[in-house]
């Protein structure tokens, strides 16, 4: 039997929905469909604002690789990333008055679900740009799983 899976996405008025990563939504269908009679239930509610430990080590799986390529540190991608994903925003300096930029989200821990989505998006978005290919963090999960079923049957 297929795992449950939830996928975040957000409602549109003429109650469509508009997927987080779609094309994780289909290939999640299909192998259902493939594994099922077809029919499913669906269940819709408000999307939980803490994300699991899972997402959040998909974060740092995301940034570690093309850090290392490119010398750079993971916190330092990160905040580049976060500028990039939310921009940045004017602060009085309370001292001398200085008016300096800083990230608009300082702080990837601190990212609802839907926010968090978006970082990942724009990591992969601009790590291709960079010619740095990234797997997103399904694509990853579903090549482990399916390296360990080609191993498992060597084995066998």
């Amino acid at each position: 039997m297929i795992d449950q899976r939830e996928f975040n996405g957000k409602l549109t008025a003429d109650g469509g929905v508009v997927w987080d990563f779609p094309a994780q939504v289909v290939a999640y269908r299909k192998r259902l469909f493939a594994t099922t009679d077809g029919h499913v239930t669906g269940q819709f509610y408000p999307m939980r604002s803490k994300r699991s430990d899972r997402q959040n080590r998909a974060l740092h799986a995301l940034l570690t690789p093309w850090a290392r390529e490119r010398g750079w540190t993971v916190d330092n991608l990160k905040s580049v990333m976060l500028g990039i994903a939310f921009g940045h925003v004017e602060a009085v300096m309370p001292i001398t008055g200085e008016v300096v930029k800083v990230l608009a989200e300082p702080h990837s821990s601190r990212l609802d679900v839907g926010k968090f989505c978006h970082l990942v998006e724009e990591v992969l978005r601009v790590a291709a740009e960079d010619d740095f290919w990234l797997d997103s963090p399904e694509e990853y999960r579903l090549a482990k799983e399916k390296a360990q079923k080609l191993a498992g049957r060597k084995a066998a």
